[in-house]
């Protein structure tokens, strides 16, 4: 069973196990994956986007392929009626 991992740009010395990755080929699927990863859980919300992630199968790997990964927002906006107070 192979995993992803990943660096980034921001941080080339750590590697990251992509979650849920076991049997995913490295294409722009798995970096997306990786991104979103990075962005929820490694303080990836703070970076200035697009990024370059790397990846390969394995943690110490000396080939990693890079990925160049923008970030899209849409904005959503949920109003519920507030109770006035006096």
């Amino acid at each position: 069973m192979k995993m992803i991992y990943y660096k980034t740009e921001q941080d080339m010395e750590s590697a990251y196990e992509c979650p849920d990755s076991e049997d995913w080929d490295v294409d722009t699927f798995a970096a997306s994956q990786c991104a979103d990863d990075y962005h929820s859980n490694h303080d990836g919300w703070e970076c200035t986007w697009p990024m370059e992630f790397y990846l390969a199968t394995t943690e110490d790997s000396k080939e990693w392929k890079m990925f160049l990964v923008d970030r899209e927002y849409s904005a959503e906006f949920h109003a519920r009626e507030a109770k006035v107070l006096p």
